[in-house]
């Protein structure tokens, strides 16, 4: 018998009314090229099972012990005010990652679920009865398109019919273009980190070669498939004028999101970032317009 396709899955989210059409069950794979500093799920990052320790989240403060006794490898300890500490040497090895079943807060988090092609369909059949006529699935990441098998995923899928949405930062343009010209996506989400000079500072490199992400960006403005590019705007990487250049670079796009910086407790360097307020965003996404038409607002 072959072997069983298996993805490595780090969330499930359903009911997801923010992720595209409808109300959609979002699946993200784990595995990124890229280290956005903002990036509201590292724990996506790492392609092997792992725990990720969110220490703005932990509950230490509001005298939570849940954990005191969880490690059985004496990776857990407690400083003098009470604050887990854990020994990362240790903490890396470990595949069991016992600690995350007793961490209600989610501070203590696994960070990867392996699911074969089969096991994901019984998910989705569970959930599509509250889709409604409009929803459907969202593959997302981390980047969805780091996985050679994801068209595995994509086939079952559409074979049943479901509207399926691809989240993608744009790194992988052939796999991306293979999977629109096999038609196993109906929309396409790219990210558009920043404008071109300011991108390998905003994902967290030294150094970037755009050449696969400009592919991609004008592969998807090139209409073979329904698209939108989107941004997310965070004070200290982004300016008005990072923003005029990012709608220059993308001139012409069917559709342009500017989202609002959400902090989701997980960021690993929040220090100088921030969110617009409501007002300014749209200020930002007016001035975008001279070369976006559609511009709209997210997340306010």
């Amino acid at each position: 018998m072959p072997e069983a396709t298996t993805g490595m899955i780090f969330d499930i989210q359903s009911y997801s009314v923010h992720d595209g059409p409808g109300c959609r069950t979002n699946v993200f794979f784990v595995g990124c090229p890229l280290q956005c500093r903002w990036c509201a799920n590292p724990e996506s990052w790492a392609v092997k099972k792992h725990l990720l320790f969110a220490e703005r989240t932990c509950k230490w403060e509001q005298g939570c012990t849940a954990c005191r006794n969880a490690c059985p490898n004496g990776a857990l300890t407690f400083d003098e005010k009470g604050k887990p500490v854990l020994d990362w040497t240790i903490c890396n090895k470990c595949q069991t990652i016992e600690c995350s079943e007793v961490c209600a807060a989610h501070a203590l988090k696994q960070c990867v679920r392996f699911l074969t092609v089969d096991d994901l369909m019984k998910i989705l059949m569970r959930d599509y009865p509250n889709w409604g006529s409009d929803g459907g699935v969202t593959f997302s990441g981390g980047e969805p398109l780091l996985h050679k098998d994801l068209p595995s995923f994509l086939e079952k899928v559409r074979a049943l019919g479901f509207m399926i949405k691809l989240d993608t930062n744009g790194t992988f343009p052939e796999r991306l273009m293979d999977v629109v010209s096999a038609g196993l996506v109906d929309r396409v989400a790219m990210d558009i980190k920043n404008s071109p000079e300011l991108y390998a500072k905003t994902v967290g490199l030294d150094t970037l070669d755009l050449g696969a992400i400009e592919r991609s960006k004008d592969f998807l403005l090139g209409g073979t498939v329904d698209y939108e590019f989107r941004t997310t705007v965070v004070r200290g990487l982004h300016t008005r004028e990072s923003i005029v250049g990012t709608a220059k670079w993308i001139a012409g796009a069917k559709e342009y999101y500017l989202q609002q910086f959400k902090d989701s407790g997980h960021i690993i360097a929040i220090d100088g970032l921030s969110a617009y307020d409501e007002k300014e965003m749209h200020s930002l996404a007016d001035a975008a317009a001279q070369y976006v038409p559609s511009v709209q607002v997210r997340g306010v």
